[in-house]
């Protein structure tokens, strides 16, 4: 999860940089579906913890809002030992363990993109693991409706 920080996007520059240049109020974070081949979920949470730690240096005063991993559909469930809802569920629980509730915060827009089983709903997905871009205003609106607003100090 390094590249997270160092990767140019796009050619706009890397995150590293971006944050070093201004000071956010809400950074929303998601990653973790295509390193769930990478190793033990122990080896995952060493990389996203020094990842937050990482971030919450970058950024001292935002609100971290760490958001679940998507859920894959059902034929993606089924069908692959790796990238399924239950390795999912695994790193979902380790990653919850970061919050405080405070100054991070654990969100899951799983309830908002899943089906009654817990499968992500097959037409939101082009590839059974990822939401299609007209899908992000799903997203999107589950993250309007969840985010914490922070208090004003007296």
């Amino acid at each position: 999860m390094k590249k997270v920080f160092t990767s140019n996007y796009k050619g706009k520059g890397n995150l590293e940089k971006r944050l070093s240049e201004r000071q956010f109020g809400k950074i929303y974070v998601m990653v973790g579906i295509n390193e769930l081949g990478l190793g033990t979920t122990e080896y995952f949470m060493e990389d996203y913890t020094a990842m937050i730690d990482h971030l919450r240096e970058l950024q001292p005063e935002a609100l971290i809002f760490i958001e679940a991993i998507m859920n894959v559909d059902k034929e993606k469930n089924d069908s692959d030992r790796i990238f399924n809802n239950t390795n999912i569920l695994g790193r979902n629980h380790a990653i919850a363990t970061l919050a405080d509730n405070k100054t991070i915060f654990y969100i899951d827009v799983n309830e908002a993109v899943c089906d009654e089983d817990g499968n992500l709903d097959p037409e939101l997905t082009f590839d059974h693991l990822h939401l299609k871009g007209s899908a992000a205003e799903v997203w999107k609106e589950f993250l309007m409706c969840h985010g914490v607003v922070k208090e004003e100090e007296e």
